[in-house]
């Protein structure tokens, strides 16, 4: 009876090890410093300067390769400058007031910090933002050998595909297209790999997950998160049926490896709008959708353009409404 309860405890462990090491590629990328999925961040507390009012939130701290959000409140001014990563963006104040996204570094800067200074009405605000390092997952999968090592009569392909997706992207809106509250790209969303994960294809290191993989039976909607524009529609080696969604001030939203696209070029779509349906097409191991945020021309985490909605969602003058759907 002993032995029997002794070797019920010890299956139990090694269960419980199975279970958590096979977890390990599938859960969210960890920072260094704490676990879990991205949290909601807080805007700090408003930083004022001078006699004319200029008010900016914005969070202490990001993850790599995250989303900043930020507020601008600056009464009686059209316009203000944001500098960050070495670039400089104006926004356009509705009312005096503005809000936008900012990529994080892909790597955490060896100061530890990026500096995000704001500028209206000859004001000027600065902030030091934190970058948390994050460990990022290895991600091990089986494909066709084409679509490792793609023959030669199909490099011409690739390059052209890579040349009309270069030039769609050139064509982005810079004035925000996008308002209200994101909806999920999947009514139930499921992440089977996450972002950033080094990527080995047959045993060969090929990339790093620049994307969300969402589990999706063959024929399940894939909807637009927000308001925008369809900037490219196509069917690609790799990406299989895809579809590239301008929403405006920076941001894109990338759907791939559809099973059928229902919109096309230049249509403008709202948020919750059908794109497509998924499906398995191009480099998969299976059906599923994998959904791409590209944001001022860098690929950033997915996971992170939901929570920096809700930061910016509650704070004063938002639209107070729920950020997803």
């Amino acid at each position: 009876m002993r032995r029997t309860g002794v070797l019920a405890v010890w299956l139990g462990i090694v269960w419980l090890c199975v279970v958590v090491a096979g977890s390990e590629v599938f859960a969210a990328a960890r920072p260094a410093d704490r676990a879990g999925d991205p949290q909601t961040p807080v805007l700090g507390a408003w930083s004022v300067s001078g006699s004319r009012p200029l008010q900016v939130g914005a969070p202490s701290s990001v993850d790599e390769s995250g989303i900043l959000p930020v507020r601008v409140v600056a009464p009686g001014q059209a316009r203000a400058t944001v500098r960050w990563l070495g670039k400089t963006c104006v926004l356009k104040l509705d009312g005096g007031q503005a809000e936008t996204f900012l990529p994080a570094p892909a790597k955490r800067p060896k100061s530890g910090s990026q500096a995000l200074v704001v500028q209206a009405g000859g004001v000027e605000v600065r902030r030091a933002v934190a970058v948390r390092a994050v460990r990022w997952p290895v991600q091990k999968l089986k494909v066709a050998p084409k679509y490792v090592n793609p023959p030669q009569s199909v490099s011409r392909r690739i390059a052209a595909e890579r040349k009309r997706t270069a030039e769609a992207l050139s064509r982005a809106w810079s004035e925000r297209l996008w308002k209200g509250a994101f909806v999920q790209p999947l009514k139930r969303m499921t992440t089977t790999n996450v972002f950033g994960g080094k990527r080995f294809f047959n045993g060969e290191l090929r990339s790093r997950h620049q994307g969300l993989d969402l589990r999706g039976a063959t024929g399940t909607p894939v909807r637009a998160v927000a308001s925008g524009r369809v900037l490219l529609a196509e069917e690609q080696y790799y990406s299989g049926n895809m579809i590239y969604v301008d929403h405006g001030d920076g941001l894109l939203t990338l759907y791939c490896h559809l099973s059928r696209i229902d919109v096309r070029p230049g249509e403008r779509v709202q948020a919750g709008q059908t794109l497509g349906l998924v499906g398995a097409t191009g480099r998969v191991t299976g059906p599923h959708l994998h959904f791409g945020v590209r944001l001022r021309g860098q690929m950033v985490n997915p996971a992170a353009l939901f929570v920096a909605s809700k930061a910016l969602q509650s704070v004063p003058g938002g639209s107070r409404r729920p950020a997803v759907r």
